[in-house]
């Protein structure tokens, strides 16, 4: 709020109750949306509100990926520190369904930028897991092969409890991590294929749920 209002933006003194849905650390951008959130409702009730380019600026400055939850629309990153966002119209397979798991623990962001270069471990034998999925059942495969994680390894090496966590979903599905982690997510051609996978991995994960890349579903 201070630097919406450092930035030439008024509004009333607003009250704020933040009730959070999205595990801490889980690397879903639930801090970013947040802020982001909040930057949003400012606007809304401004008498003098900012400019896009502005808000922008702003979002950026309170973290790289803040800028991406501006857009209500479907959105990717495409460069810089992840400020650069490219909007997109539409979603290349809008009636896919996402699982998400996640253990019991968070990973901090700096601790895993730290532990890019060092020596990797525990992420050898997951390579070999990630590519043993060749008889999975209809449904259970990536409708398009998402880009391999570069922080996935430092990630595991920095905490070896998320390659444990990471093998023992892997044997029900290809999962990829999101962010810096925790939390791993695998793309459901539809919502059956979703609840079927689910349903195999809620018991070893602290969290778990189903969501639909598309905007119009909601998912239990």
């Amino acid at each position: 709020e201070l630097l919406w209002r450092q930035a030439g933006g008024q509004a009333p003194l607003l009250d704020w109750v933040l009730t959070k849905l999205i595990p801490h650390g889980a690397g879903l951008g639930g801090g970013s949306s947040d802020a982001a959130a909040a930057l949003l409702l400012l606007q809304e009730f401004a008498t003098r509100a900012l400019s896009q380019t502005s808000l922008t600026q702003v979002a950026a400055q309170l973290g790289s990926d803040v800028p991406f939850f501006l857009n209500p629309t479907a959105a990717e990153l495409r460069g810089g520190r992840g400020e650069q966002v490219l909007s997109r119209a539409k979603i290349p397979q809008p009636g896919a369904f996402l699982v998400l798991a996640a253990p019991g623990f968070g990973c901090p962001t700096p601790l895993v930028y730290q532990a890019v270069g060092a020596p990797l471990i525990g992420h050898n034998s997951l390579q070999g897991s990630t590519h043993s999925h060749s008889q999975e059942p209809s449904g259970f495969r990536c409708p398009s092969e998402p880009q391999p994680n570069a922080l996935e390894a430092a990630a595991h090496s920095a905490f070896p409890a998320l390659a444990d966590f990471a093998s023992a979903i892997q044997r029900h599905a290809l999962f990829h991590l999101s962010g810096s982690g925790s939390c791993y997510f695998s793309v459901c051609l539809n919502f059956e294929s979703a609840q079927k996978l689910a349903s195999k991995v809620r018991s070893i994960s602290h969290y778990c749920q189903i969501s639909s890349m598309g905007p119009s579903h909601s998912c239990p």
